[in-house]
């Protein structure tokens, strides 16, 4: 592989691909550390503990890479011997710049794995149980629309009925006030006309009583009903009470 420009710029971009994907999946993996369950726990250490060294490892290897090839090796030989170097004396770094290199893609691969682990939902399997309780509060929220309109329903239908109730209550008592001033004014009328009777009655009477007594010679007497007036015997009809009235 050529040392110029186009090969350091692949290699900082394969170095910089490796080192985010490694971070990516180390956070998927890890996060299982927020599992409830231990077995999960579990894995979710492993895969951090085995992402950090692969990190770790792999900056290493890159800073001892650096190393070899600021002695002026190929590549091919650099990456040969930062390989062995690296399991020989893997902290054995010549140059400050390489352990700021390694420190450097550390920090990245941290950063990158922070993006992913607020990028992913912290907690495995956490986005079905959120889908299920939009969907339950999403069908609550439909159903108690659907409760609250029928109860709607029902309440308009109640007022027209109590309304048309009260109507007809009116109706009716208004009714019931004008038989009862009805039958008073009947009753009235019943009175003036018995007592109109009677004094035609008498009047009549009289013209009879006198001529019977005309006819009749002054040996015989007139019976003595005949001094006293007559009168329709009384109607035993109930009279509408004042206070009803009064109070309708």
């Amino acid at each position: 592989m050529s040392q110029g420009f186009a090969g350091g710029l692949a290699l900082a971009v394969i170095i910089s691909a490796a080192n985010a994907a490694v971070a990516t999946l180390t956070t998927y993996f890890a996060r299982n550390l927020n599992h409830r369950a231990w077995l999960w726990k579990a894995v979710g250490l492993l895969a951090f503990l085995i992402g950090a060294g692969v990190c770790l490892g792999f900056n290493l290897g890159v800073a001892h890479l650096r190393d070899a090839l600021e002695q002026g090796r190929t590549f091919e030989v650099a990456l040969a011997e930062s390989w062995a170097t690296l399991w020989a004396e893997p902290l054995a770094l010549d140059s400050f710049l390489s352990a700021v290199l390694m420190l450097l893609g550390v920090l990245a691969a941290i950063i990158v794995g922070l993006k992913t682990y607020h990028t992913i939902d912290p907690y495995p399997g956490y986005p079905a149980v959120y889908d299920a309780v939009i969907r339950a509060r999403e069908d609550y929220a439909s159903h108690l629309a659907d409760a609250i309109g029928m109860l709607e329903d029902y309440r308009d239908v109640a007022i027209g009925s109590l309304r048309d109730a009260n109507q007809d209550m009116r109706l009716w008592i208004r009714e019931a006030v004008d038989a009862l001033f009805g039958q008073s004014s009947l009753r009235s009328e019943l009175d003036r006309f018995l007592e109109h009777a009677d004094a035609k009655t008498n009047v009549l009477l009289a013209i009879y009583r006198d001529a019977n007594r005309a006819a009749r010679d002054g040996s015989v007497r007139a019976p003595a009903h005949f001094d006293q007036a007559y009168a329709f015997p009384a109607l035993m009809l109930p009279r509408p009470a004042e206070e009803s009235r009064e109070e309708a």
